[in-house]
């Protein structure tokens, strides 16, 4: 695990190798079985994509919490519990400042699987939460390109990296670039880009 505090102009974390070999395979083997078409929510349905009327991406998505209503039952909701209890993410946050001061104060979060595959991207919006925390894969080799975070707030790019985490204040305007596939891959090939996003905030 390598992390960076970027802290100008309002700080926020990158973590890179985030889940160690074994992590890394759990999450991938509950990933290919959840990458279908049939298994993932509408964009209109996810109830994150809206803004003002406006629909403001066009990828598919899962909410794990509603398919598992026992973490136990799911590799990915057992293993990102590294993102609270991971000394070394405590060390970040501490390390950001009054800012993050809340985050291990939340008593709620909620994990969305997003897919993204040919012509998918998400524009600028800000999440309901306090934080937001976006970790990152796809098989390799890398058959796309496209697909990086862009907090537009900030005006700050960061490159999509596999197996790397994303840890910033939810009231930051964020987008993700246009994926575009090689080669033609058809939809749901499981080839895209992957994002599991924990939102972390108060349950009242």
């Amino acid at each position: 695990m390598k992390a960076e505090i970027i802290k100008e102009p309002y700080p926020y974390i990158v973590i890179d190798d985030f889940y160690d070999f074994d992590e890394y395979q759990m999450i991938w083997q509950e990933l290919d079985f959840l990458t279908y078409e049939r298994k993932m929510m509408l964009p209109k349905d996810s109830g994150s994509a809206h803004e003002n009327g406006r629909l403001l991406k066009n990828n598919r998505c899962i909410w794990m919490d509603d398919v598992y209503t026992d973490r136990k039952f799911s590799n990915i909701l057992q293993v990102n519990r590294k993102i609270f209890n991971d000394q070394r993410v405590k060390d970040c946050i501490k390390e950001c400042g009054p800012l993050y001061a809340h985050f291990h104060d939340c008593d709620y979060d909620g994990t969305l699987l997003s897919y993204y595959d040919n012509s998918t991207k998400y524009e600028s919006h800000k999440d309901k939460a306090l934080f937001s925390c976006l970790w990152w894969t796809y098989r390799q080799p890398k058959v796309f390109s496209g697909g990086d975070l862009t907090l537009t707030d900030l005006d700050q790019n960061i490159e999509l990296k596999d197996n790397r985490m994303v840890i910033f204040l939810s009231q930051f305007r964020h987008e993700v670039s246009e994926i575009k596939m090689h080669n033609n891959q058809p939809a749901f090939s499981g080839l895209g880009r992957f994002c599991l996003t924990n939102f972390v905030r108060y349950n009242t």
